[in-house]
């Protein structure tokens, strides 16, 4: 009866994509399911699935993406659970699919007119590791971790540091560069005169900071231990990472893996101001 009004051709990529909606709804079920069980370890999981279907004009392609948000319980026991671990157990490493995610939590990171202006130089080598100890206040953490993070900020930001953004953003998003001129020239005028009394390289270096806490917080979603930190010698970390003439200048580490269970710092309760104290509600 309904082929009357809606021939095959309309309908069999309804059908299709309603098909996939359910799969993806158990996906996420499955995957919940599994995490409250404790058989999977990522309270994040992105479902996404591709549908093909052969339509009167040729092949036509379906984009699904569910995404199950956090509870809010969880999300507080995992920010209750991070702390800065002051011991690394060095036998554990993070796994390469846990850590190319951390590695996108480093590239969705926000910044100011999205421009990214930073640099993160990721150390695995035990000896390059073992060379920032010494550079960080003897902090053992940076040669015990699987992963450390050194955070850097790109200064001075130029002209053509503005134009590669523009560039990638049409790259992404389509258009042209000439349509995106107007903003380009806002970027670069904020850069070179600041509206107020601005340090460009501090203005830059607090961007970089919004990247650190973000890699921290999804880091213990994730179930990996950090520890920031500003406690170092900044041109000894661009001396021995040989980052001197690059443009970019280090602003803190973050040791990334798993505590050991010698770190007694990991059962302390934390010591925060009550609420009232420090969140004020402005009528």
């Amino acid at each position: 009866m309904y082929s009357s009004f809606f021939p095959p051709r309309v309908l069999r990529p309804i059908f299709t994509v309603l098909r996939g909606i359910r799969v993806s709804l158990d996906a996420i079920r499955d995957t919940r399911q599994d995490f409250e069980a404790g058989t999977s370890h990522n309270p994040l999981e992105f479902v996404r699935r591709d549908w093909f279907s052969s339509c009167a004009n040729g092949c036509a392609t379906f984009h699904l993406r569910l995404v199950s948000a956090i509870d809010t319980e969880t999300l507080l026991k995992r920010l209750n659970w991070r702390y800065a671990t002051k011991q690394f157990d060095p036998a554990k490493k993070i796994d390469p699919v846990t850590w190319a995610a951390l590695e996108e939590v480093l590239v969705l990171s926000p910044s100011s007119f999205g421009l990214q202006p930073w640099r993160f130089y990721v150390i695995t080598d035990a000896a390059t590791k073992a060379k920032l100890v010494p550079l960080s206040w003897g902090q053992r953490q940076l040669a015990e971790a699987s992963h450390v993070v050194v955070f850097a900020v790109k200064h001075p930001i130029l002209p053509e540091d503005v134009h590669r953004y523009i560039e990638r953003t049409v790259e992404v998003r389509g258009g042209g560069v000439e349509d995106l001129a107007g903003f380009e020239n806002v970027i670069n005028d904020f850069v070179k005169n600041p509206p107020y009394a601005l340090d460009i390289k501090a203005w830059s270096s607090r961007q970089v900071y919004i990247a650190l806490g973000n890699f921290m917080t999804c880091a213990a979603l994730l179930g990996v231990d950090t520890c920031p930190m500003e406690g170092l010698d900044p041109a000894g970390y661009d001396k021995a990472l040989g980052l001197e003439g690059s443009g970019y200048w280090t602003v803190a580490a973050c040791p990334a893996g798993y505590r050991a269970k010698t770190d007694t710092h990991s059962t302390r309760p934390k010591v925060r101001f009550r609420k009232r104290e420090i969140i004020s509600y402005i009528p």
